[in-house]
C-alpha cells in the first residue's frame, strides 16, 4: 500500500500529540516528587485518625479524633521500616466520650492538647496525667509551638500565638497564599523558624511566615495518597512532625496505614517566589 508523505507526517503528528496527551500527567507527578524526596516510609495504626502529630525525644506522638474514641498515644520510633502495629504503645490514654481530640503539641516540658468543640485545652505531663485545663472561645484545630508560645488554628485563615499559662490571644495573624486568604488551616509544626501547615482536604504542605503569614512555600505530596489506594474522603493528608535527629518530617494522614520521613527542597512551588 502507497502512503504519501502528506499523510504519513499526518500520521505522525497524530502519534506525537497521543504520546504527548498521556505523558503529561506523569511529567506531572515527576515534578511533583522532585520538590521532595522520602527517605524512609513505615507502617501506621491504620485506625489512628490522625490530628496532631509531634516527635519527643524517641517517641512519635500523635492525637486521634472522633466522638467516643478520641485518644492521645505515644509510638516509639526505631530506624527500620518495623511496622508500627508491632512496637507497643507506651503511653495511650482515651478522652471523655463527648470530646473530639484535635492539636497536640510539646511546649516546655510538658504537653498540650486541644478539643474541637468543647470549648476546652488541656495541660498534661509526660505519663499524660492531667495538669491544667482551659477555657477556648474557638474550635480547636492545630497546635504547635515556637518553644516561647502556643500557636493554634481554628479552621479559618487566622493563627493566635497564645500564652501558655491561661490560653489567652498574644497576637495573631492571617495566613495568606498568593494574597488570597488560606482557610481551612489545621495541623500545625514549627521548624526552622516557619509554621509548616496541613490544610483540611488539601494535599498540599504550606510553609508560612510566623511574622506576617504569608506563605513561603507550598509542597504536593498528592501522589502519597493516590499510591495508598484509600477508600474514604476523609482519609486526607494531616499531621507534620520535625524530627530534630533525622533533620526531616514526619508526614500521614488521617487512617493512613503508612507514615513517611520526607526532606523538603526550597521552593516548592517556585510561582510563590515572584509574589513574596
Amino acid at each position: 500500500m502507497y502512503s504519501s508523505p502528506t499523510s504519513t507526517s499526518s500520521i505522525l503528528r497524530t502519534l506525537t500529540f497521543i504520546f504527548s496527551f498521556w505523558a503529561l500527567p506523569l511529567q506531572a507527578e515527576t515534578q511533583k516528587q522532585e520538590q521532595w524526596e522520602v527517605l524512609q516510609e513505615q507502617s501506621f495504626e491504620p485506625s489512628i485518625f490522625t490530628q496532631g502529630l509531634f516527635v519527643d525525644g524517641d517517641f512519635l506522638l500523635v492525637s486521634s479524633g472522633g466522638f467516643g474514641h478520641s485518644f492521645i498515644s505515644k509510638i516509639p520510633l526505631n530506624n527500620s521500616t518495623e511496622t508500627a502495629n508491632n512496637s507497643p504503645h507506651s503511653t495511650r490514654k482515651y478522652l471523655p466520650k463527648s470530646q473530639f481530640a484535635e492539636g497536640f503539641s510539646l511546649h516546655e516540658g510538658h504537653y498540650y492538647l486541644l478539643t474541637w468543640k468543647a470549648g476546652l485545652a488541656y495541660k498534661l505531663d509526660k505519663n499524660f496525667e492531667h495538669l491544667t485545663s482551659y477555657k477556648l472561645a474557638y474550635e480547636g484545630w492545630g497546635l504547635t509551638s515556637n518553644g516561647q508560645q502556643l500557636i493554634a488554628s481554628d479552621g479559618s485563615a487566622t493563627l493566635r500565638f497564645l500564652n501558655e499559662h491561661d490560653f489567652s490571644t498574644q497576637r495573631s495573624i492571617k495566613v495568606k497564599h498568593k494574597q488570597q486568604a488560606l482557610n481551612k488551616i489545621n495541623e500545625l509544626e514549627w521548624a526552622q523558624g516557619y509554621i509548616w501547615a496541613n490544610v483540611w482536604h488539601d494535599d498540599h504542605i504550606y510553609k508560612i511566615n510566623p511574622q506576617d503569614g504569608r506563605v513561603e512555600g507550598k509542597w504536593d505530596l498528592s501522589c502519597l495518597r493516590h499510591k495508598l489506594k484509600l477508600n474514604t474522603p476523609e482519609a486526607v493528608l494531616n499531621g507534620i512532625a520535625w524530627d530534630e535527629t533525622r533533620q526531616a518530617f514526619w508526614i500521614t494522614g488521617k487512617l493512613w496505614p503508612q507514615r513517611y520521613l520526607i526532606r523538603f527542597k526550597e521552593h516548592g512551588d517556585s510561582s510563590l517566589q515572584a509574589l513574596n
